[in-house]
């Protein structure tokens, strides 16, 4: 059944993104499900059973997340409304991060925040920027920039810096994974 949810599941008009983030210890799956309707696209956060995939409730405080297992939370990146902290298995807003000055605009297609139990650190991303957010008072400890540009094609600008465009974090060895579309070639 979790191969069911994860095959980009689909009902109606509303899609399920993956990565589906995992909480072993609670037996629960939390996953981003986009619907569109006639005033555009709203995102909520589904939460499901991990035994056997059944829906068990939607956060309506949707947009790119990540989750603390540990600690119960879940830290939905909200773009200029700032970072929404959810208690995870209720979904109750414990407070929200107002977006620091040096914080700029979501993206359209941001890259998915990521946490770090070991530092207690939330990783943001806006653009060519890693922001190191501390999860209990929302302030940036660290910024990272990577200077990344696209390769010589289609006659691309060469003068910009490419953006995150997909993050993944694995915390048992603590690596960031990130995703930069370095070649792009459209419409050919």
């Amino acid at each position: 059944s979790v191969a069911r949810l994860a095959s980009g599941h689909s009902s109606g008009d509303a899609t399920l993104s993956l990565p589906l983030l995992v909480d072993g210890q609670r037996g629960r799956l939390y996953g981003l499900v986009t619907a569109w309707g006639a005033s555009g696209a709203s995102s909520q956060i589904a939460v499901f059973a991990a035994r056997d995939g059944k829906r068990l409730v939607t956060y309506d405080k949707g947009g790119p997340f990540a989750l603390d297992a540990r600690g119960n939370r879940l830290f939905v990146d909200r773009g200029a409304g700032g970072i929404v902290v959810l208690e995870a298995t209720t979904g109750k807003v414990l407070r929200t991060f107002a977006n620091p000055q040096t914080l700029g605009e979501q993206p359209a297609a941001p890259a998915a925040p990521q946490f770090d139990g070991t530092t207690n650190q939330l990783l943001v991303f806006r653009g060519h920027t890693l922001y190191l957010i501390a999860s209990d008072t929302g302030r940036v400890a660290r910024t990272v920039d990577f200077d990344l540009r696209p390769q010589d094609n289609c006659r691309a600008p060469h003068d910009v810096q490419l953006p995150v465009t997909r993050s993944f974090f694995d915390p048992a060895r603590r690596i960031l994974y990130l995703e930069f579309v370095t070649y792009s070639c459209i419409p050919w």
